[in-house]
């Protein structure tokens, strides 16, 4: 990988630092040496400097906080080359996250790179995963979506475009970070990608996101840990077909299930004998009907079934004591509605995913 990286002017890193650190304020006085002297640990790369700011927003401002981030930068990025130091600044800014935060920054290297991460898609994955701290008076939701604009005013994750009323609808990673969480991953083995020829995965795999062909799935991996799985470009429905039969056959942990795009034209019926599922995904697949069956997943939360050629579900669902996000196409002879609601938030719209 090739990074082309263009340093700012010494004048525009201040004015960019200042609006991401001061929102738009002027730096206090008593602050601006040391403010300079962090940002000349940034060389005049944007990144860094959004990083460090998206840091400092989060400490009170006070020398003796601010200073002790300055050391933490570490003398070792002098001299040192500008990717070095942008890397050195954003390793530095995941250290600083909650536990909680960590695995949710980790988290999405689930997804392809160069893939927008939509809003609500990653809001019902990180509560189907148990990544929250829930509070009295918040909703799993709430909590999900506090997680991920810590997130981005820390500047590791980047709102590409406003949704209605100025809510943001999708997200993306920068290169860097992407490569941050690669390489914090080969250390935890919290995920398994298909596409990473050549690495050795864990013996005990509990997530596992397929991003080509299912071919490219390990032999005699043990799945009976397997909490997780996701698809975004299979592309071999029989090969799909399989692995979810010989899930369904040993398996009963799975909570996510994420078919999205998957060659299915029927419902596979091993996916009912995953009795733990709290989340399924079934999104741009060519699947018609849903069975009575699925009534068998009485734990299910979240049910996708957007851009499929389902019309109508069967009177099971509304036995699902547990569901909280159901997503559908409805046709008539009159006309093409969409369906989409949140049980747990009535003023959801279809626009916001």
């Amino acid at each position: 990988m090739v990074y082309k990286l263009k340093p700012l002017l010494p004048k525009e890193s201040w004015t960019l630092f200042c609006s991401k650190t001061f929102k738009e304020n002027s730096c206090p006085s008593y602050l601006e040496d040391l403010s300079r002297e962090i940002l000349g640990k940034c060389e005049g790369l944007p990144l860094a400097i959004v990083a460090i700011s998206g840091l400092l927003l989060t400490k009170e401002k006070s020398v003796d906080g601010w200073e002790k981030i300055y050391h933490g930068l570490g003398a070792e990025l002098e001299g040192n080359d500008k990717l070095m130091s942008m890397t050195k600044i954003l390793f530095l800014s995941y250290f600083d996250l909650p536990y909680y935060l960590k695995l949710c920054f980790l988290y999405l290297r689930i997804f392809p790179e160069d893939c927008l991460i939509h809003h609500w898609i990653l809001i019902r994955l990180w509560a189907a995963e148990g990544f929250r701290e829930v509070k009295e008076e918040m909703t799993i939701e709430e909590a999900a979506q506090g997680y991920l604009e810590e997130l981005v005013n820390r500047s590791l994750v980047h709102a590409i475009n406003d949704g209605r009323n100025g809510r943001f609808k999708a997200y993306r990673i920068h290169e860097l970070c992407r490569e941050m969480i690669i390489a914090k991953l080969r250390e935890q083995s919290v995920i398994a990608i298909t596409s990473e020829r050549g690495r050795a995965w864990p013996e005990k795999l509990r997530r596992l996101s397929v991003h080509h062909n299912l071919e490219d799935i390990q032999q005699n991996i043990c799945f009976t840990r397997l909490c997780s799985l996701l698809v975004f470009s299979a592309t071999d429905s029989l090969s799909m077909l399989s692995k979810v039969a010989s899930l369904g056959k040993d398996v009963r942990l799975p909570t996510v299930l994420d078919l999205r795009g998957a060659k299915l034209d029927t419902f596979p019926i091993e996916i009912v004998k995953l009795f733990n599922l709290t989340y399924l995904r079934l999104r741009a697949t060519n699947v018609t009907m849903i069975p009575k069956s699925i009534g068998k997943l009485k734990k299910l939360e979240t049910l996708d079934l957007k851009q499929t050629n389902v019309t109508n579900l069967p009177d099971e669902i509304l036995k699902f004591q547990h569901l909280r996000h159901l997503l559908f196409y409805r046709y008539n002879d009159a006309c093409c509605m969409l369906f989409s609601f949140s049980l747990y938030n009535w003023l959801q719209s279809p626009g916001q995913e």
